[in-house]
């Protein structure tokens, strides 16, 4: 069994067109605190991190996460290259922007870009939202994959992550106390699929739904019962391309063998919700990915 050499989720960098125009919907609408700003993105809160979110001018953006310590980064670093995967380090300056000890720049078989990151800044000041949004913090991160078998690999061979469960070839990742903190979707192109902030309890899923609702925010998804987590969810539009979401996780109980339902509607949603806009969170778009894919593989 892989080495577990991860420790959290820190913060997700989201492409925005002008970040200063999408901050007040994180703060608004979602219920995030302001984090400072930066060259070029704003920074947002969502539990005792210094930030949880930023949203960047830049092309591309980029996932946090917390490695165990630095033995282990080391380790990572040693084994990229060996199963072709380009990292490179993290120069101070980029360290001290992102406000880590030491980070490990690396892109997936799609190009999504991870960043290994050792000590992350904890804010001594208590998260304080706008409003009484009952956010935990950042919970999990869909991503879009064109490469699905190379991109669990890294996730687990390398990483060190361990596969939860699979819907179709949709794969969820887990490294901590959650069912999973990473989703991989069959895509035909790279990028987050959705962002999700945890939330204390249902009431306040539903609560933040109704919000929506009242605030005419598109709703794509939910709410919902993901089968696989037993998490509820609601995701929903927002800047960028990418859905935004408040999800709730029951406790996970002890790890096990990871489960393989079918790509169907009801694997996606328990309660019946139907996913129009994004393709890879409907079952028959999903399963056109899914076929393609295969056929891709099976081709000589």
């Amino acid at each position: 069994m892989p080495v577990v050499r991860l420790a959290a989720l820190c913060y997700a960098r989201v492409p925005v067109s002008e970040p200063a125009a999408a901050a007040p919907f994180g703060e608004d609408v979602v219920g995030l605190q302001r984090g400072g700003n930066t060259a070029g993105e704003i920074r947002l809160r969502a539990g005792a991190l210094a930030w949880s979110l930023a949203l960047t001018d830049e092309v591309h953006g980029g996932i946090g996460i917390e490695v165990t310590c630095e033995a282990a980064l080391a380790e990572i670093a040693a084994a990229l290259p060996r199963d072709g995967f380009i990292c490179e380090w993290a120069d101070q300056e980029l360290c001290e922007q992102r406000g880590v000890a030491r980070a490990l720049l690396v892109r997936d078989a799609s190009g999504n870009a991870l960043e290994l990151v050792l000590r992350p800044q904890i804010s001594a000041r208590r998260f304080f939202p706008p409003h009484d949004s009952g956010i935990t913090g950042l919970q999990t991160i869909g991503l879009r994959s064109t490469n699905i078998e190379r991109d669990v690999m890294l996730w687990t061979e390398v990483l060190g992550a361990w596969v939860a469960d699979r819907v179709g070839d949709i794969t969820y990742l887990g490294f901590d106390d959650a069912h999973h903190r990473i989703a991989l979707y069959p895509s035909d192109r790279a990028g987050f699929l959705y962002i999700g902030f945890g939330v204390v309890d249902f009431d306040y899923l539903m609560q933040h739904n109704y919000r929506l609702e009242a605030r005419q925010v598109r709703i794509v998804h939910g709410p919902g019962l993901e089968p696989a987590s037993g998490a509820s969810f609601v995701r929903f539009a927002g800047p960028g391309d990418v859905a935004w979401s408040f999800v709730h996780s029951p406790a996970m109980a002890a790890r096990r063998a990871p489960r393989q339902f079918a790509l169907a509607a009801e694997s996606l949603c328990d309660w019946g919700s139907i996913c129009n806009d994004l393709p890879e969170l409907n079952a028959l778009t999903a399963r056109e990915f899914h076929m393609r894919h295969h056929q891709k593989r099976e081709t000589p």
